[in-house]
């Protein structure tokens, strides 16, 4: 923990059994993201090493397919990939609206697999932020992730949610 300057109090070592140094990764984030792959961040940090080339592509207020910050869209941004990525990591949703969020699902799916992205990693949202009435802000759009895993096949939901649900996982990685 402290040789990578990770300020997490608690986190996992797994063995990868798989050589991963010949795979190619992107990430595409809004400003959570963007806190986790500046040159500082822990997943940059703990992806290091792990594939070659990585694109980090994080800025503050972005959403999948609409404009909405200073920089490219979720899509524009997939749109420019490198083709034949190995795996893209998706943090986005945070700035859209939950009722809508799955159009913007695939609108992104959409792109990335044109691309031909093998596998997304779609990290859902911690449900931080409730209605006036009490519920759930985001569980519409959690929801909608999940559904999205049935209709595309190289969709994998990374639950942050539950992971984040306790005191000693604080930290987003």
């Amino acid at each position: 923990k402290n040789a990578y300057g990770l300020r997490s109090p608690g986190f996992t070592v797994r063995v990868i059994r798989e050589s991963t140094t010949n795979k190619s990764m992107a990430f595409i984030g809004d400003s959570v993201g963007n806190g986790v792959t500046n040159s500082a961040g822990e997943f940059r940090i703990v992806t290091d090493g792990t594939s070659s080339p990585r694109t980090f592509d994080a800025v503050d207020s972005r959403r999948p397919t609409r404009e909405s910050c200073p920089g490219r869209t979720g899509v524009a941004v997939a749109n420019s990939l490198p083709s034949g990525l190995d795996l893209a990591v998706v943090e986005l949703g945070y700035n859209d609206n939950p009722a809508s969020f799955g159009a913007d699902v695939d609108a992104m799916m959409a792109a990335l697999t044109a691309r031909g992205v093998q596998q997304v990693a779609w990290v859902n949202m911690a449900d931080i932020r409730t209605t006036s009435g009490g519920s759930s802000f985001y569980g519409a759009a959690t929801a909608a992730l999940e559904a999205a895993q049935v209709r595309w096949g190289n969709l994998t939901v990374l639950d942050w949610d539950a992971a984040s649900d306790t005191p000693e996982r604080s930290r987003w990685f």
